[in-house]
């Protein structure tokens, strides 16, 4: 009988445990709040997104360039369909549309890689922002303020410039012909043939070499490689009645560069006029005597002549006088880009 006591009792309990068992599976499932579109305000400053479904994807930057080399962030927000906001930048597929001008990370990172323009768009879950525009300037500087008369610097990674003083230079802005330094910052290559394209520069040449004047003086040329560029190229302008005969050739590829890049904050960069190059010669003296110009080489201009059988342009001399050659359109020469913005 005692042991018949018992059992009845080990039952009693264990049927108590199990019941409170059951009733605390139910309480924690309760707990558990069902999924929703729902925004839950985790703080004053915070908002958690539980909705999924995005309305509009967004770009935002504080700045539209950025210097060659260097980085700037872009963000991407989402907006959701309760109208509620979240930076997704981490989250979103990044596109640059040029690479070789700009890259982009996985975290909206924007490095300039080269001068140019670039589209950047984002993408999350099928939605593709807008294109963002971002500018890559060069770090390519002039050498020195405006008509420096420092002959030392115009070799390095820096580009010669000065302003006209009379005729048809007055007022105008002229470069010096590049550096091969200046070419190797803004990515430019050789190529020598006449389908040449993009950035690329004929030749070079090494000045720093005395040569003898009328009076028989030895004259130094800035020490340093300089580049040299050909009138012609891949869909340039071969008519020489036409007014922009040389158009897409390497000449004026290059002063159209300078205009892409904004070098001294100018975008109207073009080729230099023989009159131009003539008056600058004239109203601001020798070009390496004063400002320290390369000048053992001829200077293309955009000026065509017509009266040779083979179709030329004119390029100038400075470096005893003043001396005008039609030169043909694929021969080598040194260049100036003019600029008519005060």
């Amino acid at each position: 009988m005692f042991n018949k006591y018992i059992v009845i009792s080990l039952l009693i309990i264990i049927s108590g445990c199990n019941s409170d068992s059951i009733d605390s599976e139910s309480e924690i499932r309760d707990e558990i709040p069902p999924v929703s579109d729902e925004v839950i305000p985790s703080s004053e400053s915070e908002i958690v997104v539980v909705s999924s479904k995005i309305e509009s994807l967004n770009l935002f930057v504080y700045l539209n360039s950025v210097v060659q080399n260097q980085t700037i962030r872009i963000k991407a927000f989402a907006t959701y369909l309760n109208q509620t906001q979240k930076d997704v930048s981490s989250e979103v597929n990044w596109f640059s549309s040029d690479k070789k001008i700009a890259t982009i990370n996985a975290h909206g990172e924007l490095l300039g890689v080269s001068p140019g323009t670039v589209f950047i768009t984002a993408e999350k879950d099928g939605l593709v922002t807008k294109q963002f525009s971002v500018v890559v300037k060069t770090h390519l500087l002039s050498c020195g303020s405006l008509n420096d008369s420092d002959k030392t610097n115009v070799g390095g990674s820096c580009l010669k410039v000065v302003q006209g003083q009379s005729g048809e230079a007055e007022h105008k802005i002229f470069t010096g012909s590049p550096s091969v330094n200046v070419m190797m910052l803004l990515g430019y290559e050789i190529n020598d043939t006449e389908d040449n394209r993009g950035k690329t520069y004929a030749k070079t040449f090494s000045e720093g070499e005395p040569y003898i004047n009328a009076k028989g003086e030895g004259i130094y040329g800035p020490v340093g490689k300089f580049a040299r560029f050909r009138q012609d190229g891949e869909d340039w302008d071969n008519n020489p009645l036409s007014p922009d005969f040389g158009k897409n050739g390497q000449y004026d590829r290059f002063c159209r560069e300078l205009s892409l890049i904004g070098f001294f904050d100018k975008n109207d960069w073009r080729r230099a006029s023989e009159n131009e190059i003539v008056s600058l010669v004239k109203g601001n003296g020798h070009l390496y005597d004063v400002y320290g110009w390369p000048t053992q080489v001829h200077y293309w201009t955009s000026t065509s002549t017509a009266q040779a059988a083979i179709p030329r342009l004119i390029s100038v001399g400075g470096k005893f006088a003043i001396r005008r050659t039609p030169t043909i359109p694929f021969q080598a020469a040194y260049i100036s880009c003019v600029s008519e913005t005060l």
